[in-house]
């Protein structure tokens, strides 16, 4: 049925009842001030008007409620002057993106008309896509439905119209077919085809990563074989399709190749509170390393090694839980550990226990773990660089403890073998060790000292027969770095110690940056000395803090 014209409307508004000519002012078929200006009658232009102002707190709710185009057209259309008009207009004018995102999704012909109305006068920005759909609702549909079916039937019946936008459809719909051809067959050519075919498809960027992915191939394998890659490295490579496990195997063989796999990178919480105070009664062993000499993995390898070869029992100190989780890093039953992270740096660790010898003799022992950038700190003191508030607190800290001497204390110095042209902060590792060992000659720091070790970790590297192990640790240590080790006997000569040297270490040969292949066979050498420097405690010595 069709909907009667206003003129005709208005030609019999006269005989029509109240009740209708409402209804046809809801329809917006007519206006209140139509029927004015045909001087309907009053009695029945103020019913009209009674009807109309009853419902229109409720009309303007509702559009309020909704937000929907529709309703805000409807309120509009029945009451142009009406006590919420210009908050209407407003809201329409500030909300046409959102109304017309609405409008276009419903695809209704009298919306579409409806914005065109009302826009059209203020320069809408959608009023030529909105004469189309209105001329052409066929192709609101298929914008609604963009399926291949739909396109295809459009372009049958109106050959020629919407070229470039149904070319732009086609695209989108082609692009994710042929984004999955490419997975299917993964390789370079498919994915260059993909980016040949869709320069600007939405798989753009992971199409060029797996271009990037597969060139990249090669010298990731090349790094491999010079162990320059990590485990988290290699596993992420991997998912990236980088490299395949074949890769993995081929380079690491399949035992280390399935560790990498199964690598978890640890997560040992240091205590950040630095200790007020060593233990009493205890000697204290120092550990002194710059970033990245393995000082952190030493430490990790003698306590399991004292726990498993003698008997270790762990006293309650401030890094007991420290202590705890680097002991149970290496493991004599699993063949392949991986590696704790570096100290931070202001990180103080103090680790207590006391070792029973095979004579049943109880030795009491002070593990403390000197974060690596104490290195950096000395060396910014004593060339009167800048030193921020944290690594002053941290070297008054740990120069504190030294100067103490209430305990006796031994020293090991933890260096890398091959690594004291490695840089950190653009300075040689060389440099940092040769300042340290001088601001412990210079500040009288081994005072109260019966022992000083270089220990010399990844020894295993040195590739030369067993008994020639030692001599060539203590050669590469005094050729290598020649200031350092010279420092420290002068130092060692001027404190009165007898005991200095240095001695090889390993926790067994590292591969993937952060696995080993553990080996526990260095670490006698080292709890021989921790025996030898701690003496027995007697009877009834108890723990004092």
């Amino acid at each position: 049925m069709n909907m009667p014209t206003k003129e005709y409307v208005l030609s019999i508004a006269h005989g029509v009842p109240v009740p209708n000519l409402i209804r046809s002012i809801q329809r917006g078929i007519i206006t209140l001030d139509e029927l004015k200006r045909i001087q309907l009658a009053p009695e029945k232009l103020e019913v009209i008007e009674q009807k109309l102002r009853a419902e229109e707190d409720q009309l303007w709710a509702k559009a309020c409620q909704s937000g929907e185009a529709a309703d805000f057209f409807s309120y509009l259309t029945i009451y142009p002057n009406g006590l919420f008009a210009e908050p209407c207009r407003q809201a329409l004018i500030s909300g046409e993106e959102h109304f017309w995102k609405g409008i276009l999704d419903s695809g209704s012909v009298p919306l579409l008309e409806q914005y065109l109305k009302f826009y059209e006068p203020l320069g809408g920005a959608h009023i030529y896509e909105c004469q189309e759909m209105i001329q052409d609702p066929d192709w609101v549909q298929v914008k609604k439905q963009p399926t291949l079916v739909n396109i295809e039937a459009y372009q049958q019946a109106n050959p020629g119209k919407h070229h470039i936008e149904i070319a732009q459809m086609l695209d989108a719909i082609t692009d994710d077919i042929d984004w999955q051809k490419a997975l299917h067959t993964d390789d370079t050519p498919a994915f260059q085809a993909y980016l040949a075919a869709h320069p600007q498809g939405k798989f753009k960027a992971l199409a060029q990563e797996r271009i990037d992915a597969a060139a990249g191939h090669d010298e990731f394998v090349a790094n491999m074989n010079n162990d320059l890659k990590n485990a988290d490295e290699i596993q992420k490579a991997v998912t990236s399709k980088i490299i395949s496990w074949e890769d993995v195997i081929k380079v690491y063989g399949a035992e280390r190749a399935q560790a990498i796999q199964n690598f978890v990178g640890r997560n040992i919480q240091p205590n950040p509170n630095i200790p007020v105070a060593l233990t009493k009664d205890s000697t204290e062993v120092y550990f002194w390393g710059t970033p990245s000499s393995g000082k952190t993995c030493a430490l990790g390898s003698i306590l399991c090694g004292a726990m498993n070869n003698y008997y270790l029992e762990p006293q309650q100190c401030q890094g007991y839980h420290y202590m705890t989780q680097l002991r149970n890093v290496f493991d004599s039953h699993n063949k392949y550990c991986s590696l704790p992270p570096s100290t931070i740096v202001n990180v103080i660790q103090e680790m207590v226990f006391t070792i029973i010898d095979e004579k049943k003799k109880r030795h009491r022992a002070t593990f403390i773990d000197i974060a690596g950038e104490i290195f950096r700190s000395i060396y910014y003191n004593m060339n009167h660089m800048f030193l921020d508030q944290e690594h002053k607190e941290t070297l008054a800290h740990v120069m504190k403890f030294l100067h103490d001497n209430s305990n006796p204390k031994i020293h090991f110095f933890v260096v890398e073998y091959g690594a004291e042209s490695n840089q950190w902060e653009d300075i040689y590792m060389r440099d940092y060790l040769q300042a340290c060992s001088l601001y412990i000659k210079d500040n009288k720091i081994l005072n109260n000292s019966s022992g000083v070790y270089v220990l010399v970790t990844k020894c295993d590297k040195m590739h030369c027969p067993d008994e020639m192990i030692v001599d060539n640790a203590e050669q590469y240590v005094q050729k290598n770095l020649s200031s350092f080790y010279k420092n420290l006997q002068d130092a060692c000569n001027d404190a009165c110690i007898n005991d200095f040297k240095v001695i090889p270490f390993s926790i067994g040969e590292v591969f993937a940056g952060k696995i080993c292949s553990y080996d526990d066979s260095f670490i006698d050498d080292v709890i021989d000395v921790l025996i030898a420097k701690t003496p027995a405690l007697k009877k009834n010595n108890f723990l004092r803090m």
